[in-house]
């Protein structure tokens, strides 16, 4: 097998028959008998049966099928939720489930991640998550963010080299590309095993669950307990059985108040079904509890609050030579897979006259590093002309560029502050010269000359704003979660 020629198919269809699927476990839908069980051990579904029970006994029909009515609604809302809910979520997981691009037979194919099999030769670029454990073979400028696995906010450096070339299923490609071999799939990932491992922790009863639980049980004893004092006293004065029996009974009867329970289960089943109306997958009617008690709802910016369609908005230049735009192109892949660097390119398409790309090719690189980060790219012509260009965290490249005065430097970060201020990502760019092919082994080593600043703009959606206001109108705050700047 060619190192990345990738599977045939024959040795895919033995891969799978040897190594199995890469699904992970989903528990298996409930039985029937299984959902009526845990209905019938509900706090309130118990009052609701001892309730009718009581009715009957005492001869009260009307009331007492009123009460059976009500539990058949109780059933009937649990049931119809968790068969919709079951439904919507295999809907959805067919419509999201993910491609995978994937090198067989020499060529790059994309296929649903399910159909990975152990040996094969998965591709990713940046802010695709991974589906299989696997080592890499081929990356450039490749971070993974492995938090969902370790907790570590910080996305790790992989390389070819043993100890460092390790990646998991389940992990986001935080910046670069890479080629790796699947070593494991499905419930054996790392992530397989930790999703199987979790599958014996049993949920928590809601508050609310637990007060009612407590009122049952109080009101069942304090039931009993007059039932009998009742029962007692009655039978010692006047010697019937019957008659005791129903004045216990209708004593008991009346200290348990039973459109309580009812009027519990089926608000939160009503507010469940009307949920479901609103295109949101309820699984349970406790749920509903769970909502009414938020009061911090925290959102990722990038595609949930935005667009995810990254756009230059403003190009400050320092220098005087009106270059920022190309020298920030310069430094950006040639190909690019990042949202922010294909937005440079497509500006400078827009813009340059002529396009000078085509000209050019890279001779050498220095991938993303330092804290803060930045990269460098060096071009040259066939004519010898040469082109070295880094864009970065302003602040790093204020640290290497040695030509600022004290005043340009308070100007570019008065204007970095008014750009982030506006919602913008904002890069440093900068320029340099070096004679010869002697390249320092340190990217920070240049005569940096500071070009000037790229803001980028991923707008909003449309309708986020009235969003927001269902949220601050119900009394939630709203918090969001980004790493775009300090």
């Amino acid at each position: 097998m060619n190192t990345l020629h990738g599977l045939t198919d024959n040795e895919v269809a033995a891969s799978r028959t040897r190594h199995g699927a890469n699904t992970l476990y989903f528990r298996p839908k409930r039985q029937f008998w299984k959902m009526l069980l845990e209905v019938a051990k509900e706090p309130m579904f118990l009052l609701l049966v001892l309730a009718c029970a009581l009715y009957f006994a005492l001869g009260d029909t009307m009331e007492a099928w009123l009460m059976a009515g009500s539990i058949l609604f109780v059933v009937a809302i649990e049931i119809v939720q968790e068969y919709r809910s079951e439904k919507a979520l295999a809907a959805l997981r067919l419509y999201a489930q993910p491609k995978v691009r994937v090198r067989r037979n020499g060529k790059e194919l994309t296929i649903p991640a399910e159909d990975v099999v152990v040996d094969d030769l998965i591709v990713f670029a940046e802010g695709e998550r991974l589906s299989a454990d696997g080592v890499v073979v081929q990356q450039n400028d490749l971070t993974i963010d492995e938090a969902v696995l370790t907790g570590e906010s910080f996305p790790a450096d992989k390389t070819i080299d043993e100890g460092r070339n390790r990646v998991f299923q389940g992990t986001v490609v935080a910046s670069g590309l890479g080629i790796a071999r699947v070593q494991a799939v499905g419930v054996k990932t790392e992530f397989g095993k930790l999703g199987k491992s979790i599958e014996s922790i049993e949920s928590e009863p809601t508050p609310l669950q637990r007060q009612i639980d407590r009122f049952v049980r109080q009101m069942m004893l304090a039931g009993l307990l007059a039932f009998l004092i009742v029962f007692g006293i009655n039978y010692y004065y006047e010697k019937a059985v019957i008659a005791a029996l129903l004045f216990s009974l209708a004593f008991a009867l009346a200290l348990i108040p039973s459109e309580i329970p009812v009027a519990f289960a089926s608000f939160m089943a009503l507010g469940a079904y009307r949920m479901t109306k609103q295109k949101i997958l309820v699984k349970q009617p406790k749920t509903v509890e769970s909502l009414g008690s938020a009061t911090v709802i925290c959102l990722d910016k990038t595609g949930t609050i935005t667009e995810n369609q990254m756009s230059v908005a403003e190009v400050a230049d320092f220098s005087g030579q009106n270059r920022c735009l190309e020298y920030g192109m310069w430094a950006s892949e040639p190909k690019p897979f990042d949202a922010m660097e294909k937005a440079i390119h497509a500006k400078y398409a827009a813009e340059a006259k002529p396009d000078r790309r085509p000209d050019f090719y890279m001779i050498h690189e220095y991938p993303l590093g330092g804290a803060p980060p930045m990269m460098t790219h060096l071009y040259e012509n066939k004519a010898g002309e040469r082109i070295i260009a880094c864009k970065g965290a302003v602040e790093r490249l204020l640290m290497v560029c040695n030509d600022l005065t004290d005043e340009i430097r308070t100007n570019v970060l008065k204007k970095t502050h008014e750009l982030a201020s506006m919602g913008y990502r904002v890069l440093g760019v900068a320029g340099a010269e070096w004679p010869g092919n002697d390249f320092p082994a340190d990217q920070d080593r240049f005569a940096w000359q500071f070009e000037g600043l790229i803001a980028l703009f991923d707008p909003p959606k449309k309708n986020i704003q009235r969003v927001f206001q269902h949220f601050y109108d119900a009394g939630i705050q709203v918090k969001m979660i980004t790493g775009d700047y300090p």
